[in-house]
């Protein structure tokens, strides 16, 4: 049975390797958001609307980390009405051409501070680690106990861990936004925007994102709401 073991996650590391880290990227975003394609040099998106992502970058950049001024580079997305943004193992944040046309300035500085928050603080490559150790653990499993097969408890952590670093983003960004002369009432702003769009309010169990009361909550109280609080005195002996 151990030799099984082993031999699974040896199998499962190669695979890794060899489709995940040399996969293509643009391939992963058309796998998550259906039918998009990348803004090129010949489309509208790719002009000035890329240029105001960009603008709202720097907007933060220069104010939060000016060393890195240049690093991140913005990409937008032709769609088909998908509202998403988002940022990856590479210097770049993403962009739906739909979610750009929806949002005022200040809340699309808002969303790039978000973004950068996860890049500056290697979520996309925390999360593909935890990803990646949550599935090997699970396929290990189904070799002890089969019928772990039917179990949910691989994409229940996944996004358990996911709406952690969500919320995580979210309070950083409003240090970075404040940072560069925004405020917390731009970020309240954006989340109030994201809970009006389909599927944007999340949710506590499935979802990949936290709930927007508990993201709202956060950023007011400037805490990952979704820690539990333990009072100390209950676990006093008199």
């Amino acid at each position: 049975m151990i030799q099984k073991v082993r031999t699974l996650i040896a199998v499962s590391l190669a695979t890794l390797f060899l489709f995940g880290c040399a996969s293509n990227p643009d391939h992963s975003m058309k796998r998550s958001h259906g039918d998009i394609e990348s803004c090129g040099s010949g489309d509208n998106c790719a002009g000035g609307p890329t240029r105001v992502v960009q603008r709202a970058i720097d907007t933060i950049v220069l104010a939060n980390f000016p060393e890195r001024a240049g690093l991140y580079k913005a990409r937008m997305w032709k769609d088909s009405g998908q509202n998403f943004a988002l940022t990856s193992t590479n210097p770049e944040i993403h962009i739906s051409t739909t979610l750009y046309m929806a949002l005022s300035w200040n809340e699309l500085v808002a969303v790039m501070a978000h973004e950068l928050a996860h890049q500056e603080e290697n979520h996309p490559q925390i999360s593909a680690g935890v990803n990646s150790t949550i599935w090997l653990a699970d396929k290990a499993s189904w070799l002890i106990t089969p019928w772990l097969i039917f179990s949910p408890a691989d994409e229940l952590a996944k996004a358990a861990f996911s709406r952690h670093v969500e919320m995580e983003a979210d309070i950083l960004a409003v240090q970075y936004l404040e940072n560069a002369g925004y405020t917390e009432a731009d970020y309240l702003s954006l989340l109030e925007r994201i809970a009006g769009m389909e599927g944007g309010t999340g949710c506590r169990v499935w979802c990949t994102h936290p709930h927007i009361d508990d993201r709202i909550q956060a950023v007011k109280e400037r805490r990952n709401v979704l820690y539990v609080e333990t009072n100390k005195k209950d676990f006093r002996t008199e």
